[in-house]
């Protein structure tokens, strides 16, 4: 039976039983994900089995560099997963059981975290990142939702011994190249006020990065106690939106300044080793160390 057949077959089940929402039995055998992999935060149903080794442990090491520097993780969270064969195949799953509008190369919804082989680690962190801050009901500001998750999309690292190290506060290239000659323009208070656009919502959460405020921005969306402002944005420098923009524009200014840099950035990379990963600086260390 071809993937396509089995999808229709589990939809159409699941509309006469009345459970066509897609946390209702997740019968991943039924969609060709036939290989498990059970992890302290993670049960992962793959369709390939090196598929389930890629995700579960690097999203564990994730969950451990998060959980020490960023955003505590409970322990009790637990997120099931699911790797589609292909882009193609969960694109297929996304419209037809998700209701998805648009191509996609994973999504976090009602409690799942659905993905497929071919995704790279930026897309992994990004959309695992929607689940941990709808585990731990975090307070986000509005352009934060999609905005923060981004922000994890640009990450290089490995772990040792026990230990996990990443480095990270870059610019995604492909985010800069779409907001063109428009991005010197872009307002602050407009994109944390009513920007839906996720390009313009990441370059925030760099900026609070770059700027050092990010872990309290994040420390304070994890209670929603924002004081007398408005928003956890302006709780977290302490000031209010409006004195920032002098700040914002020298920041896209500096990008603006640094775009041939920004260009060479390569994609999100994890290592099993110091020695793997310092090979790596050793070819990219020059781009990626005149942008921190």
């Amino acid at each position: 039976m071809s993937f396509k057949v089995r999808i229709l077959l589990f939809a159409i089940i699941s509309f006469f039983l009345g459970m066509f929402n897609p946390v209702f039995a997740q019968d991943a055998a039924s969609m060709g994900l036939v290989h498990t992999l059970d992890t302290r935060h993670l049960e992962i149903h793959a369709a390939k089995k090196e598929s389930l080794m890629k995700v579960g442990s690097y999203l564990e090491w994730f969950i451990l560099y998060l959980d020490k520097n960023w955003y505590s993780v409970p322990s009790s969270m637990k997120i099931r997963v699911f790797v589609f064969s292909t882009e193609s195949e969960f694109n297929y799953y996304a419209r037809k059981i998700l209701k998805a509008d648009q191509e996609l190369m994973g999504m976090y919804k009602d409690g799942c975290f659905y993905t497929s082989s071919e995704t790279g680690l930026g897309t992994l962190s990004h959309e695992f990142m929607h689940a941990v801050f709808h585990y731990t009901n975090a307070k986000l500001d509005p352009w934060a939702h999609e905005g923060l998750p981004a922000f994890f999309e640009k990450m290089y690292g490995y772990c040792e011994k026990g230990q996990v190290y990443f480095i990270t506060g870059f610019q995604n290239p492909w985010r800069i190249k779409a907001l063109g000659q428009n991005l010197k323009n872009l307002s602050l208070e407009e994109i944390v006020n009513s920007s839906k656009n996720q390009n313009e919502l990441r370059l925030v959460s760099v900026f609070l990065y770059k700027k050092g405020y990010l872990k309290r921005f994040l420390d304070i969306s994890r209670t929603g106690n924002k004081g007398n402002f408005n928003t956890c944005f302006e709780a977290a420098f302490g000031r209010d939106i409006r004195s920032l923009e002098p700040v914002w524009k020298e920041y896209l200014k500096d990008i603006v300044a640094k775009h041939s840099l920004i260009n060479q950035i390569p994609g999100s990379q994890f290592f099993s080793s110091k020695a793997k990963f310092d090979s790596f600086m050793q070819d990219n260390g020059e781009v990626l160390r005149g942008l921190m």
